[in-house]
């Protein structure tokens, strides 16, 4: 009988392994018949298993990208408070991407909502400093913030443009380019 009704169990990647490379037979052996007595005893369970040293996604990811394949990251993290633009920010960065390109439905981030403002500016650069502080609401904050701690530009473009993203990729001037104060911009 157990004392908790729902529990989340975090099996660390390392655990698992026998050797520090492979997951243990025995180990998983033994941890399954624990889940599943649990679960006979009516203990709600939830698992997150921790890919340590032993498996990581996005080493399969890179691999996959060295071979010449496109690779789709797909259902944001997985989790209901970060958005699929963290997720982004979180694989750019995990993938050692060079950039970010946000494909939107507008051409760059603005002063002002420009649907509803005639008089909206467009800016070609900008910080993630003033976009934090200015509320350019085009990503949200724990994206910038995560970008800005990693030195990881983002290039916004409008998706709707034709040509946009071959000319984003060119190193043409389009959409807006956020970075951090030094970042340089070829």
């Amino acid at each position: 009988m157990s004392k908790y009704r729902r529990v989340l169990l975090k099996m660390s990647g390392e655990a698992l392994s026998g050797d520090g490379k492979t997951i243990s037979p025995a180990v998983l052996e033994r941890m399954s018949g624990a889940v599943k007595k649990a679960h006979d005893d009516g203990v709600e369970l939830a698992l997150v298993i921790g890919g340590g040293n032993i498996f990581r996604g996005v080493a399969r990811a890179l691999r996959h990208l060295e071979k010449g394949r496109v690779v789709i990251f797909a259902a944001g993290t997985g989790n209901p408070y970060f958005t699929t633009d963290t997720a982004a920010s979180l694989r750019a960065m995990e993938i050692g991407a060079e950039v970010i390109l946000k494909a939107t439905k507008v051409d760059g981030i603005y002063d002002k909502d420009p649907v509803k403002h005639a008089d909206a500016r467009r800016y070609r650069t900008v910080s993630f400093k003033d976009a934090i502080e200015k509320q350019l609401r085009v990503m949200d904050a724990t994206a910038f913030s995560l970008c800005r701690e990693n030195n990881m530009p983002i290039i916004l473009f409008s998706m709707n443009e034709a040509d946009s993203f071959e000319r984003v990729l060119a190193g043409e001037d389009v959409g807006t380019r956020v970075g951090n104060e030094d970042s340089e911009w070829a």
